[in-house]
């Protein structure tokens, strides 16, 4: 076992040991879920050229170990070719220091938005800690960190477009203030199309929420409303959302003596 877990580096601080890539298993609670390619193969050619300068941190679990932090670096080293990787190696059962070592990860690696919040999210979970605790560790303050998690509101399919079309944070926050989900595609769609800033996109939003604002119910005795055209509108706007969104959509509108029969078929993606 020299050649997989050797030391290479040892203080009053840390110990780092060379251990073999083939060992190193992924954190099941790894923060990020993807990965630029292109700054990951420029990444592999530097490590392949100059080495590993920042080492991984890693657990020790039975025969193998878990990687705690430095998932790009561990990625990039195997894109490289590389057989072992330099690591620090912290107590498997101390819980407290496997949470700044995830705290350290969340903190340098680059991860998106989505992933920081959803990192904030686990650790709150995992360690039952509060928004102001890991606030304290991380140096932001409790609204930043409840700010953060605001972002998980957000639908996976709304954070997918968010994410494919490389939209910034205050465009996500943005849509926060509309609840449905096809308005916020709708939304994306638009930002994307007319390559909307963060306060035209504001301004989108509000003049949707106006336009969709429930209108105020008046009872009038004995007043009945005869232009029905102000619901047939609703209802094909309602229809062009989803039309807008890949959803197939169709609607037939049959009339009689005693009023107006809709037929609305919606078909699965």
């Amino acid at each position: 076992m020299f050649t997989a877990f050797k030391t290479i580096f040892n203080n009053n601080e840390h110990k780092i040991y060379d251990i073999d890539i083939s060992l190193i298993r992924p954190n099941p609670y790894g923060l990020r879920k993807s990965f630029n390619n292109d700054a990951l193969c420029a990444l592999a050619l530097s490590i392949k050229q100059y080495g590993v300068f920042q080492p991984i941190t890693v657990r020790k679990d039975g025969e193998l170990f878990e990687l705690v932090s430095g998932e790009r670096r561990l990625r990039a080293s195997k894109l490289a070719g590389m057989t072992t990787i330099p690591c620090i190696l912290i107590d498997a059962n101390d819980n407290k220091t496997a949470l700044f070592s995830l705290l350290e990860n969340l903190q340098c690696e680059e991860l998106c938005f989505f992933e920081e919040a959803q990192g904030y999210s686990s650790l709150m979970s995992r360690y039952d800690i509060s928004a102001k605790e890991l606030g304290k560790r991380l140096g932001k303050t409790p609204s930043e960190v409840e700010n953060k998690l605001e972002l998980l509101n957000l639908s996976d399919k709304v954070r997918d477009l968010v994410c494919e079309n490389a939209l910034t944070e205050k465009h996500a926050k943005a849509l926060l203030a509309l609840e449905n989900e096809f308005l916020q595609i709708d939304v994306i769609n638009q930002i994307c199309t007319k390559h909307l800033n963060v306060e035209q996109t504001k301004a989108l939003i509000d003049g949707i929420k106006q336009e969709y604002k429930p209108k105020p119910y008046v009872n009038i005795p004995g007043a009945v409303i005869k232009d029905i055209r102000i619901f047939t509108n609703t209802i094909r706007q309602a229809l062009e959302i989803m039309k807008n969104n890949g959803l197939k959509t169709h609607m037939v509108q049959k009339e009689f003596d005693w009023g107006v029969e809709y037929t609305i078929k919606v078909k699965n993606i």
